[in-house]
């Protein structure tokens, strides 16, 4: 009965959950630019790039809060797609 409990009633909310936190990266972008660690944090172990941020003309928070969306509601999708046998 778990597996079953398990396999059909998780990815529905958990895929809903994760579009919509991705959304909110949109909606509320400034709620999550402000917490992306500026570069160099940590004593240099953060110094992810930001490519292309410069030709879109955004920041470099703008840019890690919205391709971090776009993977939320990228993995939401793909939950939801797996429990209706789409993938």
């Amino acid at each position: 009965w778990f597996a079953l409990w398990r396999d059909f009633t998780w990815p529905i909310p958990l895929g809903l959950i994760f579009v919509a936190a991705g959304v909110t990266h949109f909606t509320m972008k400034d709620a999550f630019s402000s917490i992306v660690p500026p570069k160099g944090t940590w004593g240099g172990l953060w110094n992810v790039p930001a490519p292309g941020a410069d030709k879109l003309g955004i920041s470099y928070e703008d840019f890690h809060t919205y391709w971090t969306g776009v993977a939320e509601v990228g993995g939401g999708l793909l939950l939801i797609g797996s429990f209706v046998g789409l993938f």
